[in-house]
């Protein structure tokens, strides 16, 4: 409960009497947003992250000790969502930084059909991720100082990445890799 601030008892929504306004100072909010475009940058560069407009597909570059940790990571679950994997990343890209502000990551999906499989060798892990359904929702999200950030996780169907499985079903399939440099 917060003291003195007028809620309704017993709903999962919070209904105020009055309007509340939260301000930052502009500067802040500036030298916050300077911040957080640093970081994104900063991810993608860290990852030498490429996509492909093409096959929408994502490749990371990462070195031999993420890689190793990222197989070991995958290694511990039975079964591993591939937006895990995102959360892996984005700790290890924060853990890599000085003096890092504390960030949050939520992985969320809505209409979520698909199996993943994970294709492993030496040098490359492949996430290929078979989606059943159009128009579903997967996202990673992650948060610093009350901004965020996305992977929206969906490509376009078209010839090369889209079908009909020995089942019938329709499916669309989409690759993240993870390439030893």
């Amino acid at each position: 409960m917060i003291e003195n601030l007028p809620f309704k008892n017993n709903l999962y929504r919070i209904n105020l009497k009055e309007k509340s306004y939260f301000t930052i100072l502009k500067t802040q909010f500036d030298q916050q947003l300077e911040e957080f475009t640093k970081v994104i940058v900063g991810f993608w560069h860290y990852y030498q992250l490429e996509t492909y407009n093409e096959n929408h597909n994502l490749v990371f570059k990462i070195n031999q000790d993420v890689f190793n940790n990222l197989l070991s990571y995958i290694n511990r679950w039975k079964s591993t969502s591939y937006l895990e994997v995102f959360k892996f990343l984005l700790n290890t890209y924060q853990s890599a930084l000085q003096n890092p502000t504390p960030w949050y990551v939520y992985n969320t999906t809505h209409g979520f059909i698909s199996n993943t499989n994970f294709i492993k060798n030496q040098k490359s892990l492949i996430v290929k991720i078979k989606y059943f359904r159009k128009n579903q929702e997967s996202w990673s999200t992650f948060g610093y100082h009350s901004l965020a950030y996305g992977f929206w996780i969906y490509p376009e169907p078209n010839e090369e990445n889209s079908g009909y499985d020995s089942d019938g079903r329709w499916f669309l399939l989409q690759k993240i890799e993870f390439k030893v440099i």
